[in-house]
């Protein structure tokens, strides 16, 4: 009996091994079948990591799978990746594996592919790969062989997270299906077949001209489809498609029997009340409509019939409308009122600039502020024709009362009217003649808060008119946080500006009576990421800290600015006055005034951002009688280049060019400096500074406690941030100096003072060996230079008295034998001592 268990044991055990090891025998035969037959289908470039079989997961079948597949285009969509997809697998039968005839496929799953399909200018597509047939009996023998090879009787299809880009140049227009599911089950055999089709598409975007028109629009669809594989007819049975949450019914059919489609699609929503078609809203907002009270009839129906092929389109007729609705939040007090909508887009067969955009009727009023919009759009394709009106009043407060704004804190009342009628071309043209528009718009008491914005911003009056050429600001008082402006001019260009990515040009007068640029250049606060996002993310700066801006594109502003008071970065400023200019992404300053650090200073130059958000200057300035101290306190570059500021008194003058880049915070790049200028002094004074301490054996030290500088003027350069000053001459402590050297961007200074000291000043113990030398009387100065090397903060300092020594050399040289005889001895100790 236990040999018998034994025996059996072992044939289980070789029956195993058996299985286990068919995989591994079979798999190089198969993965050169796999590629084989792939590679001559297609004129593409076709390739993947693995090729691997299951013999156990789904026995007695074999699973297969295709791991990291790759299409790429070739010629001029070489760089194209046409489809890829990180797994692709299905099952065959064990037995028809080892025979290597017959194989028949019945599951296809497909994981995360990724299809792109781009159309050129010239209308050539990357998906056309299809080999050409050169010979007829060499491609009949290929495809008989390989329809010995592999049949399909798919019953189960998965595609899971397809992500799809379809991208037409020549339009342009693109479209976007992201995070799809895709199921089917039924047999997919035969020439005529049906089977149930489910999807979900996360995300649907259509953008046209770069404007997109429909984003974070979900998707689902449920249908039976029927299939005639000979005619390729496809038709759409008992089909189901939600847009957001809102059902439909479709129906119909479409047929490829060519290169190109027949279709005959209808569809139409379940039910014509309201609260159906506000399903259409996006998912984030269905959790405010599920408490809410909707009332009254709505329609939202549409096919699409007849032939596409190259410019011929099929004709589009889709209806949305709505009567006598209304809907109430039910935890807020008011609610929107008559709404009454007639929407249609409709197209006839043929060319696609048939398509007409119609918004007959758009109305709704809450607490009996009425709104009203019309759009007609025609010829969307050459030369849109628009015919559009807008009039009506809104209250913030009462719109807050009526639907919920959860982030925003916003109260006054907009009144607002305008009309436009036109073609586009008459504003690319500036025939401003040919497209008539007018309108006017009132703001009062309007403030508004929300959690993107650090301050408040508040506009208790605003008056503006507008005609076809041009927007006039009559009056607009504003508050920022602290900041308060009043601004009055004009608005040129607007309509190429809305419709067709133009500049918009302006000038106005700026006035006010306090700005606070630290706030305005942070008005919206930094987005933080999330640890678990962005392990290595810097903290969120302050609201109060300054951080670049970023001018925005296609303006062309001038602001005459007259200015009171300001802060920047704590920094007080008075009087500011001058043009600032915007364009080209550039803020220009042409004679900007102002007073400030005690002194007065005139500006010109530019301010460039850029998309590192490390923006570029180059300004001139002319600063005159600037409180040192205080310039230290205030300027971050002063304390940069010039510690020794924070012991100074006085006042300096400069005028100096000078360009560069600043970080993300408006900080200098020390690096990036270059330029040139000149400074002055006035009354400087240098207190208890350790360098100079560090002197008082060569010159007393109570002429060094507190340093007078006596006036000077100075050249200076900057040369990829080092610092270089030529030679100057000025007097310090009373005593004739020369002065030069460099300080670096790393803040390693190499700076000459060349000392003339007076005999009376000089330190105690260098007169005293004087003194006893021969021929001292006639020594009334001595050179003596200091030297700082090293780190500015911390410099090492050092003395050079080459050329004293020689001056008392030649002094004592010309001294008697007697008076050389009788003073050797001392001579030699008090050297000894002075020159240690």
């Amino acid at each position: 009996m236990k040999r018998k268990i034994l025996i059996v044991a072992g044939i289980v055990v070789l029956i195993f091994g058996i299985l286990a090891a068919l995989p591994f025998l079979y798999k190089d035969k198969l993965l050169a079948k796999v590629k084989t037959t792939l590679n001559n289908q297609v004129n593409a470039k076709i390739d993947f990591t693995d090729f691997k079989l299951s013999l156990f997961s789904q026995f007695p079948k074999v699973e297969m799978e295709i791991r990291n597949l790759s299409l790429v285009g070739i010629d001029e969509f070489a760089s194209d990746t046409i489809f890829s997809a990180g797994s692709i697998s299905t099952n065959i039968s064990l037995m028809e594996m080892i025979s290597g005839k017959g194989l028949e496929l019945n599951s296809l799953t497909i994981e995360n592919p990724r299809i792109s399909l781009i159309s050129d200018k010239a209308g050539k597509v990357n998906w056309d790969i299809a080999k050409t047939s050169v010979s007829a009996k060499p491609e009949a023998a290929s495809t008989e062989a390989s329809t010995e090879a592999f049949k399909m009787k798919l019953s189960d299809i998965r595609v899971n997270n397809l992500n799809l880009l379809y991208n037409d140049l020549a339009m342009p227009m693109k479209v976007w299906v992201k995070n799809t599911n895709i199921t089917s089950s039924g047999d997919v055999a035969g020439t005529v077949t049906s089977f149930n089709l489910k999807g979900d598409v996360g995300e649907f975007i259509f953008e046209y001209d770069s404007v997109k028109y429909i984003s974070k629009t979900k998707l689902k669809a449920e249908t039976l489809l029927k299939v005639d594989y000979e005619k390729m007819n496809f038709g759409f049975d008992q089909g189901k498609l939600w847009i957001n949450n809102l059902p439909l019914e479709v129906n119909g059919s479409f047929a490829m029997p060519n290169d190109s489609m027949q279709f005959d699609l209808a569809f139409q929503s379940e039910k014509s009340d309201f609260a159906t078609i506000l399903s259409l809203v996006p998912a984030d907002y269905q959790k405010y409509l599920e408490k809410a009270d909707i009332k009254g009839s709505a329609e939202f129906k549409g096919s699409v019939k007849g032939l596409f092929y190259n410019e011929i389109y099929p004709a589009i007729d889709i209806l949305l409308s709505a009567s006598n609705a209304s809907f109430k939040y039910q935890d807020l007090p008011e609610s929107v009122q008559d709404i009454q909508v007639l929407a249609q887009i409709t197209k006839p067969e043929g060319d696609l600039n048939l398509l007409k955009v119609n918004v007959e009727k758009a109305h709704a009023s809450i607490k009996n502020n009425p709104m009203d919009l019309r759009l007609l759009v025609t010829e969307p394709m050459t030369d849109p024709n628009i015919d559009a009106s807008f009039s009506g009043t809104i209250d913030f407060a009462s719109l807050k009362q009526a639907i919920p704004i959860d982030s925003l804190d916003i109260t006054g009342i907009l009144k607002a009217k305008m009309q436009m009628a036109g073609r586009m071309s008459s504003i690319e043209k500036q025939e401003y003649e040919k497209f008539q528009s007018n309108g006017e718009a009132s703001v009062q008491n309007f403030r508004i808060q929300s959690n993107q914005l650090t301050k408040p911003i508040e506009i208790s009056q605003g008056q503006v008119k507008a005609n076809t050429k041009q927007i006039n600001i009559e009056r607009f008082d504003a508050k920022v946080g602290q900041s308060d402006f009043s601004l009055h001019g004009n608005v040129s260009n607007y309509l190429a500006y809305m419709f067709k990515n133009g500049v918009l040009k302006g000038d106005f007068n700026l006035k006010s009576s306090f700005l606070n640029f630290s706030e305005l250049s942070n008005i919206q606060k930094p987005v933080a990421k999330s640890a678990a996002t962005d392990a290595k993310a810097a903290p969120v700066a302050p609201a109060d800290s300054v951080t670049a801006f970023q001018v925005p594109k296609n303006l062309d502003l001038s602001f005459q600015s007259s200015i009171q008071k300001a802060v920047y970065d704590k920094m007080p400023i008075n009087n500011i006055n001058g043009l600032v200019k915007i364009k080209d992404q550039k803020m220009d300053l042409t004679n900007l005034t102002m007073e400030m650090l005690q002194g007065k200073l005139a500006v010109n130059g530019s301010y460039t951002s850029n998309k590192e958000n490390k923006p570029l200057f180059d300004f001139k300035l002319d600063m005159q009688n600037i409180d040192l101290p205080t310039a230290y306190q205030s300027l971050s570059t002063m304390r940069h280049y010039l510690p020794i500021a924070a012991r100074s008194q006085g006042k300096i003058s400069t005028q100096f060019g000078l360009s560069g880049t600043m970080n993300e915070k408006m900080n200098i790049v020390p690096t990036s400096l270059n330029g040139l200028g000149i400074f002055n002094t006035q009354n400087l004074m240098i207190i208890d500074s350790p360098v100079f301490d560090q002197i008082r054996g060569i010159i007393k030290k109570e002429k060094l406690k507190n340093v007078k500088v006596d006036d000077f003027t100075a050249k200076f350069q900057f040369e990829n941030g080092e610092l270089k000053m030529n030679p100057f001459k000025t007097n310090i402590a009373d005593q004739q100096a020369t002065i030069y050297g460099s300080l670096s961007a790393a803040r390693e200074i190499n700076l000459n003072m060349d000392f003339v000291v007076n005999r009376e000043d000089l330190g105690a113990d260098i007169n005293k060996g004087l003194d006893i030398l021969p021929g001292s009387q006639n020594i009334k100065m001595i050179d003596a230079s200091v030297i700082l090397n090293g780190s500015l903060t911390k410099p090492e300092v050092s003395l050079d008295l080459s050329k004293a020594r020689a001056q008392i050399e030649q002094q004592v040289k010309k001294a008697s034998v007697d008076e050389l005889k009788g003073s050797v001895k001392k001579i030699g100790d008090e050297l000894k001592k002075l020159f240690k």
